[in-house]
């Protein structure tokens, strides 16, 4: 894995434990020193006082549970209570029951056993609550005072409340156990009753249970898988630059003006790698209105610039038809491919290259972060860019998921792309450059994640959001395994699977399980938005309405088997080849 991921893993996990120490061992404090003792009980405070269980030794309560019985009788002699439930059964088959024993011990001591009920079934905590519920039911009991160790107390009376009782604290002091091995004994015991003990005792069934437990597990999933996003874009950043290891041809293909592009066009013509290098503007059409603007930068920078136009090559679609005709011009073995909307920092070549000098590596991939959006179409095309490349894609490709790249800007050696095929083996497809990513991994090369480079949105369209979508949904349909693409799918649907079969069902921890899925990705997704472009704070809030769009766009997109990209229509074949349609 790396010794920085494994660092970041513990990282990760430590964090996790202080979270859950934070909250566990404070609230068992607490509860314990807000308690009364027995001794501070004064006049009626339940009907019933309820004992936990403690360990017997033989006919003889242990040190632990005689404190425990020892507190009950100060209540019931104060007349603060009328009942006395004793908890607990055997630890060994034929051996006395923790229940019975405390009865003689009490009964030893002028308890009437008229006074005492006994629970002689349970083999712990939730156990011995749930098997004096009955007893208590069957005199009308509610009301309860729970009589145990000060740190034994807040799991109680959690317990107590779920199963529809109204317990009251009451705290034993000790001279025999340890509180602070038993303290933290008791935070960790929280940790099974939070995950099953608690719906068990307020009478769901073990399914329903079991729902809710997967569904807080994907959740908490969901947050480190979160937390490491957002740990890959802020080291990435940190990415130091390097010398590339030959010379470079950066290859724009371009259709159109996109707004920013001159701007864009020019800090690329501004790079400097360190080694001779060229930028190659690749169009297909003599009338693109980008033309001009393309030839007079070429014009101020001859050295380094060159201008393409030809017409679009049978079998490519015309993304893939500029990049053959730039592959083929240029004159360098390093390659840097890249959209218009790509703004490179300074420094970005420098950063980029470097990992090509490893001959394993057959790929660098940058990592889109969609910046600068405006007015509702950009905020939310930013959010599903980011949401679906740096949340989604990013930590999987990082971890060595052969799932295919981000083309936005990709880096990778002249002979690998030769070694593959060259452009016709991934050009005809609707995600050209999920290919290319699959292609290199299964050629033997590892494909690594670079730095960020932003891609500036600004206002975008519809068109281009639903070009977006409908492409990424024929990814997932028609170039994805079986296995990502099953997980990529329940993970989408899932949450509504849960709620439509718990609001069918009647059953409320199920349905409440798809909300918390749904409730719990939202939150994530929105908080990955902000941080990644803190100027587009509004996409933050978007998550719910990209994946209302990508649920309707995508299933038409599939249904009509068709996709409009940069206003020419496709068919999309069984394998995700384009078919170019006809205008209209």
């Amino acid at each position: 894995m790396g010794l920085a991921r494994v660092k970041a893993a513990a990282v990760l996990a430590a964090l996790a434990a202080l979270l859950w120490c934070g909250y566990a061992v404070p609230a068992v404090v607490w509860t314990a020193r807000r308690a009364p003792r027995p001794e501070e009980v004064a006049g009626p405070v339940a009907e019933a006082a309820l004992v936990p269980g403690a360990a017997a030794w033989g006919d003889r309560p242990s040190p632990a549970l005689a404190e425990r019985l020892e507190g009950a009788l100060t209540l019931w002699r104060a007349g603060s209570v009328r009942w006395i439930v004793l908890t607990g059964g055997s630890g060994h088959p034929g051996a006395p029951t923790e229940a019975g024993v405390g009865a003689r011990y009490l009964v030893e001591r002028g308890v009437p056993e008229s006074a005492i009920l006994l629970e002689e079934a349970s083999r712990n905590t939730a156990g011995n609550l749930a098997g004096s519920r009955p007893l208590l039911a069957a005199r009308g009991i509610r009301r309860v005072a729970v009589v145990s160790h000060g740190f034994h107390l807040y799991r109680s009376l959690l317990m107590a409340r779920d199963l529809g009782l109204e317990p009251v604290p009451v705290a034993v002091p000790t001279r025999w156990l340890s509180e602070p091995y038993y303290t933290v004994r008791e935070a960790l015991a929280l940790l099974p009753y939070w995950a099953w003990e608690r719906w068990r005792l307020r009478g769901y069934g073990p399914g329903s249970a079991a729902v809710l437990d997967l569904a807080a597990a994907a959740v908490a999933l969901m947050a480190v898988q979160t937390a490491y996003a957002l740990w890959l874009l802020r080291s990435r950043r940190r990415c130091p630059p390097g010398s590339a290891p030959a010379g470079v041809s950066v290859i724009l293909p371009i259709k159109g003006l996109d707004p920013g592009a001159e701007v864009h066009f020019r800090h690329w013509l501004a790079q400097e790698p360190g080694v001779p290098w060229e930028v190659i503007f690749s169009l297909q059409d003599p009338a693109d209105p980008a033309l001009p603007v393309v030839s007079a930068l070429a014009r101020s920078a001859p050295d380094r610039a060159r201008v393409l136009v030809n017409p679009v090559r049978e079998g490519l679609h015309g993304k893939a038809s500029n990049l053959w005709h730039g592959v083929r011009a240029a004159r360098y073995p390093l390659l840097v491919m890249a959209d218009s909307d790509i703004d490179p920092p300074p420094d970005l070549l420098r950063r980029l290259l470097p990992p090509l000098a490893d001959p394993r590596v057959g790929l660098v991939a940058g990592l889109p972060v969609a910046v600068r959006a405006r007015g509702l179409w950009g905020w939310l095309t930013a959010c599903g860019i980011n949401l679906t490349l740096g949340l989604q894609w990013a930590p999987f490709q990082d971890l060595g998921l052969n799932i295919g790249v981000s083309g936005a800007c990709v880096a990778l050696r002249r002979e690998v792309l030769e070694t593959i095929g060259g452009v016709e083996a991934f050009g005809p497809y609707v995600a050209e450059d999920a290919r290319l990513g699959i292609l290199v991994a299964r050629a033997g090369y590892r494909v690594v994640l670079g730095p960020p480079v932003p891609l500036e949105v600004g206002a975008a369209s519809r068109e281009a959001l639903t070009s977006l979508i409908s492409r990424g949904a024929f990814m997932v349909k028609r170039m994805s395994s079986t296995p990502h693409r099953t997980a990529l799918l329940s993970g989408l649907l899932g949450p509504y699977l849960l709620l439509a079969l718990g609001w069918l069902g009647g059953d409320g921890l199920v349905a409440a399980s798809g909300g918390m899925l749904l409730a719990g990705r939202w939150l994530l997704s929105g908080l990955f938005q902000a941080v990644a472009d803190p100027g587009g704070w509004v996409g933050g809030l978007l998550p719910p309405v990209v994946e209302a769009m990508a649920l309707a766009v995508g299933s038409r997109a599939v249904v009509r088997n068709e996709v409009r990209w940069r206003g020419v229509r496709y068919r999309v074949g069984p394998d995700g080849r384009l078919e170019r349609l006809p205008d209209g």
